[in-house]
């Protein structure tokens, strides 16, 4: 694309107010994220090198060229760009000396820079190269080439060469492009799916909420959840509206009128100017009502569906539609569990292939209930069909199967006739890698380079490896049963929570009075289960009275500090991390059965000595933890808390790497870029099971008591012993007599 042509698209789309959206961006372009600079200004963005795609796996590459394709969010446009490298201390020789002839960079194809060995060696190993505004357009491509002295078979350079760029940035600025005022464009200018790798939503409250109100941005939170696909941080502002897009609330005209708004068209949703900011990106959407149910009607129309279904500024509700209660251990985007799995249940499961001769990946990800349960067996079967078709002379490639990054094996070589041949395997996959989120990949390598590379060159068709539809998960004996707490499947699933994805069994017991951040903590955790479920859920809010009522059969979500919540304080000795006082302080929880606490064996306590000494260098921090309910036995309450208000930021905090021990656990604590799982207090399971299964499992959670029943076991046995010999002696002595 020509120069003036990109400036001139980008003129027009100005000088118009983006009359109508812009169209989709190519798969292509989506898997790409953004890193704001640390000044926080939009219209400077850094896309670190890791983020645009040069990761780890990217510097074993052998292909002399790699390309990054990179734009600007939706709602702005790049006026300028440029390029910062820095590169490793040491070029591996090739041969005993450098094959290195330069790094070649260019974007959309016009080159920008030349570097020679020089500009990569010695003291100046970074390098800055801006990039001409005159070569940007709305979709780019940067392209980064090495030059080496001979290229090996199909052109391809030394393994590990890709590791002389260490690191690097690509900076863009942007300005705002005007939006209209459409519906169809949301979550524009929210979120933009294809851009952001996290985004931040405001929430404007003409008022500190009642609980129905917090149900009703509840709803709006799970509807981003699922309609945009991102982690999600809300901050939420009471009577004020921010200097920037804003989702707004309002039951009452007058709160309009306040907010200096357009009084509610009846219950509806409507999408306008900031008033600050008049024809602009700045845009506010009004989810409103004349009355308090006319807002959950209101609400219940965002929540419905997508919104591409919206058209023009303003979309009335229709008339309430009575939500169906969900059923445990379904959610639109779960499998059932129970049953014998085939991938052609899953997305995509028809269309798991891999063509050409260049080596790469099939992968297939599914959602199942995090309680799906098959112990006592020790193993899931996996039968995994595949097929081959090959060109002529082109040697068989090497597959090898991972679930959820365990290696299962090796697929073995077919007999290749001519046309394409099938094979099956039976593979199996261990139950403690069986999660609710579930990734199956197939590595397909291809060895011998030249070879491949002539057959290629001479035709006779391409190459293809399909994982085949019928490939089958043995779920059929599984049950469903899951132990608490686990702090891994509540961070990663939502569970138990989402076991009903209408959040029907969730009660929420916030501080009073409500600050923002813990508002703001919710809305992020409520948005994380509805992208699990698929599903907006609407909890209850509870005061902590209500909490504490024997017999509420409700899983709790307690949020909030030591000071602030009650509930926190009311609980305190049953939490493994007790935050009140001058510093964070792990603790043994007290349990409900004292006499069952002593048979728990010492993993409690080797936790409890490894979280006091990676806790106490932490003097800020956020924790997630649980503990089986007062109120209900076989609930679950489960804790986010901090030191202050100020660090309960957003559900993303728990996100990531953890690094622990043991499998399950009963506290995460999040420090910065740094998390540690631990598991103190004592487990519950909840689920069923069958009389035998639940004594067995009950043993294995509580191992001392096997002692007592090896005891009464012996005992019994020297009993009947006992009786045998004494039996057989008189029956001896009788024989004895009788002669």
């Amino acid at each position: 694309m020509k120069a003036p042509a990109l400036w001139c698209g980008s003129l027009v789309c100005l000088l118009a107010a983006c009359d109508r959206p812009r169209p989709a961006r190519e798969p292509a372009e989506v898997e790409r994220a953004e890193e704001v600079v640390a000044s926080g200004d939009p219209s400077r963005v850094r896309i670190g090198f890791e983020t645009l795609g040069l990761h780890e796996a990217q510097r074993f590459n052998t292909q002399p060229t790699l390309s990054f394709p990179f734009f600007a969010r939706s709602d702005r446009v790049l006026t300028a760009a440029s390029l910062t490298l820095r590169f490793a201390d040491l070029i591996a020789p090739v041969g005993g000396e450098s094959d290195l002839r330069g790094l070649e960079i260019s974007v959309n194809q016009e080159k920008v820079a030349t570097l020679g060995p020089e500009q990569m060696r010695g003291f100046q190993r970074e390098v800055h190269l801006p990039i001409d505004a005159a070569v940007i357009g709305d979709k780019n491509l940067l392209t980064l080439r090495l030059l080496t002295g001979r290229e090996g078979p199909c052109g391809k350079i030394p393994p590990e060469s890709w590791k002389i760029i260490r690191s690097g940035e690509l900076e863009m600025q942007s300005a705002p492009l005007p939006l209209p005022d459409e519906l169809s464009l949301l979550p524009l200018p929210f979120v933009d799916r294809h851009f952001d790798r996290e985004a931040s939503v405001a929430i404007v409250l003409p008022k500190a909420p009642t609980g129905r109100e917090l149900q009703a941005v509840s709803r709006v939170a799970g509807w981003f959840g699922v309609d945009t696909g991102v982690p999600l941080r809300f901050v939420p502002q009471l009577g004020t509206l921010p200097d920037g897009p804003a989702v707004v609330l309002i039951d009452d005209p007058e709160q309009a009128k306040v907010l200096g708004l357009p009084a509610p068209a009846g219950a509806s949703l409507l999408i306008l100017d900031h008033p600050k900011f008049p024809r602009s990106n700045v845009k506010l959407l009004l989810v409103s009502g004349s009355t308090p149910e006319e807002l959950d009607r209101a609400v219940d129309t965002l929540a419905a569906g997508s919104a591409g279904r919206f058209k023009g500024p303003l979309q009335l509700a229709t008339a309430p539609v009575p939500r169906a209660a969900a059923l445990a251990d379904e959610a639109p985007r779960w499998l059932r569990g129970g049953h014998a799995l085939r991938l052609a249940e899953v997305p995509g499961g028809e269309a798991l292939i891999h063509d050409g001769v260049e080596g790469g990946k099939i992968a297939s990800t599914f959602r199942l209930p995090p309680d799906v349960w098959v112990w006592p067996a020790e193993f899931v079967d996996l039968d995994l069909r595949w097929s081959l078709a090959l060109p002529r002379d082109v040697p068989q490639p090497r597959l090898d199967v991972l679930f959820n990054g365990a290696y299962l094996g090796r697929l073995p070589d077919l007999d290749l006739p001519h046309g394409e041949t099938r094979g099956e395997q039976h593979l199996r996959i261990h139950r403690d890698k069986l999660k609710g989120f579930n990734e199956l990949v197939v590595f397909v390598n291809y060895a011998d380079a030249e070879r491949i590379c002539t057959a290629s060159a001479a035709g006779g068709g391409g190459a293809r490896v399909q994982i085949l539809p019928d490939t089958t998960f043995q779920l059929g004996a599984a049950g469903t049963f899951a132990p608490q707490p686990d702090i891994e499947s509540f961070v990663n699933d939502g569970f138990p929570f989402t076991r009903f994805a209408d959040l029907s069994q969730t009660g929420v017991v916030l501080s009073s009075p409500l600050d923002p951040a813990e508002l703001g903590l919710l809305l992020s955790t409520l948005a994380h289960f509805a992208s699990i479920t698929g599903a907006p859920g609407m909890p209850a809010f509870l005061t902590a009275e209500q909490a504490l009522e024997a017999g509420l059969d409700k899983d709790l979500l307690v949020l909030g500090t030591g000071e602030t919540n009650p509930l926190l304080r009311r609980w305190a000795d049953r939490l493994p991390l007790v935050l009140g006082g001058d510093a964070p302080r792990p603790q043994m929880p007290s349990q409900t059965d004292q006499l069952l606490a002593l048979f728990t064996g010492r993993i409690g306590h080797q936790e409890l000595r490894r979280a006091r000494g990676l806790v106490a260098p932490l003097p800020r921090l956020s924790a997630a933890a649980g503990f089986e309910s007062p109120s209900h036995a076989g609930r679950t309450v489960m804790v986010l808390a901090a030191t202050r208000p100020e660090d309960l930021r957003s559900f993303s905090q728990f996100r990531g790497f953890a690094e622990g021990v043991v499998a399950r656990g009963d506290l995460l604590v999040s420090s910065g870029n740094q998390r540690y799982r631990f598991a103190i207090g004592p487990s519950f399971g909840r689920g069923e099971l069958s009389p035998w299964n639940t004594l067995r499992w009950f043993l294995a959670e509580h191992p001392l008591l096997l002692v007592p029943f090896l005891l009464v076991g012996v005992l019994l046995l020297a009993v009947v012993t006992r009786v045998s010999l004494e039996r057989r002696v008189r029956e001896r002595l009788e024989s004895t007599e009788a002669l």
